[in-house]
């Protein structure tokens, strides 16, 4: 599968299972308003700091030890677990945010990748 399919994968499965709710808005207060209901879909702040959740998640399962960096395993529940997986759970987040707002990631991606290799090395001595 490509990058888009999985992305529209990832998304759909999110909206499937309740996380990108749909709302009515009433509120005369809300800044969004019109004077008529309107749609209020996902938070971007509260969906990019969930990347960022899961991009802690991943460094404390490096930093506890468990198992070694590559490697998968199974709990009692079934579930996968291991760095692996959490960096996947970072590229999922990513995906559905991408797609649920519209940003065109294979677009980015090639853009970002195109101008990386026109960086000197080490973006000019840049430590990290």
């Amino acid at each position: 599968m490509d990058v888009k399919g999985l992305a529209v994968e990832v998304h759909q499965t999110a909206v499937d299972h309740g996380w990108w709710p749909e709302t009515i808005c009433r509120d005369e207060d809300c800044p969004g308003h019109t004077g008529l209901e309107h749609i209020h879909q996902r938070n971007v702040g509260e969906t990019l700091m969930l990347v960022v959740t899961e991009v802690a998640d991943l460094y404390s399962r490096y930093k506890d030890g468990t198992g070694g960096i590559p490697e998968i395993w199974w709990d009692d529940n079934g579930k996968p677990q291991g760095c692996p997986i959490e960096a996947a759970d970072v590229i999922i987040r990513m995906l559905d945010l991408a797609e649920g707002f519209g940003i065109d990631i294979i677009q980015a991606l090639a853009l970002k990748v195109d101008y990386n290799q026109t960086r000197p090395y080490r973006h000019g001595n840049r430590r990290a």
